[in-house]
Order: C-alpha cells, then sequence, then structure tokens
C-alpha cells in the first residue's frame, strides 16, 4: 500500500485492516451504504488492485439480454480476474439486483467463504443488508466519513 492521505486515513482503516488480517488473500466486501464510483475507484488506487466497472465491461455489452448474465458467469469472470492480480469489481450490484433474494444471499455468503487466492473486492451501496453479518470479510464503512466526491476525483488524479 502507498501512504493514505490523512483525509483517507480514517474511512479506509477497516478496508486496510481486513485485507491485513487476511493477508490479502481471498474475497471481501465493502459496504460503502452509498453510491461512490469515486471512492470505489480509489479504493483499488489506494490498495494496488485492478478497477474493473462490471456493468460497463460486461453487461452494457448484453443490452437488454444483460439480466440473463449468471453468477457462475461472475464467478468465471472473477476467476480469469483474480489470476491475474488482485481487483475491485464495481457495480456488481446491477447483477445482483436482477436476481432473487434468496440467489443473491446465498451467492454473497458463498462469495466471502473462498480465501485462497489474489484479492476480490466488490463495493456495496444497495445490498449492504444483504451482507453476511458479523463476517470479518465485510468492511463496513460509514458513509459520512469518505470524503465528497470532488475530493475523491482529484485525489484518483494525483
Amino acid at each position: 500500500m502507498t501512504s493514505v492521505p490523512s483525509v483517507l486515513q480514517g474511512w479506509m482503516s477497516p478496508i486496510a485492516e481486513m485485507l491485513w488480517v487476511h493477508e490479502c488473500r481471498g474475497n471481501f466486501l465493502v459496504a460503502l451504504q452509498t453510491y461512490r464510483p469515486g471512492a470505489v475507484r480509489l479504493i483499488a488506487k489506494e490498495f494496488d488492485l485492478a478497477f474493473c466497472d462490471f456493468r460497463a465491461t460486461y453487461m452494457a455489452p448484453m443490452g437488454a439480454h444483460a439480466g440473463k448474465l449468471t453468477l457462475d458467469r461472475l464467478e468465471c469472470l472473477m476467476e480469469e480476474a483474480r489470476a491475474k492480480g488482485g481487483i475491485v469489481l464495481h457495480n456488481v450490484e446491477a447483477l445482483l439486483a436482477v436476481k432473487q433474494e434468496h440467489e443473491r444471499l446465498s451467492w454473497l455468503s458463498h462469495f466471502v467463504t473462498e480465501t485462497s487466492h489474489n484479492p476480490v473486492l466488490i463495493p456495496l451501496s444497495i445490498f449492504c443488508s444483504d451482507a453476511p453479518k458479523g463476517c470479518d470479510r465485510v468492511a463496513w464503512i460509514e458513509p459520512t466519513a469518505v470524503p465528497q466526491e470532488k475530493l475523491l476525483v482529484r485525489l484518483i488524479e494525483r
């Protein structure tokens, strides 16, 4: 990790602690509790992880058929990504939103059990309440602690 500017140390510390405890291996959820694309990009940058906007990269090209993308296909795409190194997959919630609640809950619970590979972080804003409770692979971020989007954009660009 690079040095964290003081304005970020507080809100990113739950993520850093979670990754440190698990030696940066396996799958993780980051419950941002608010939609902040700049924060997600900054997380990827700060922890030296690749960034992928899942919705833009995989769902948008499918147009009206994007909802037919399966969670098994998501698993395959994650496997390809993690083989290259750690990654932050932004906007996975777009796929989770078109799945039945029981399927989404089951997938999220299973997702955090994978522990033996490069890190995969999925930020949540809509489905934070579906994140496994009491799981040490879920970092909870107070929405008021995240800097404003304009500041985040400036920090990403530096």
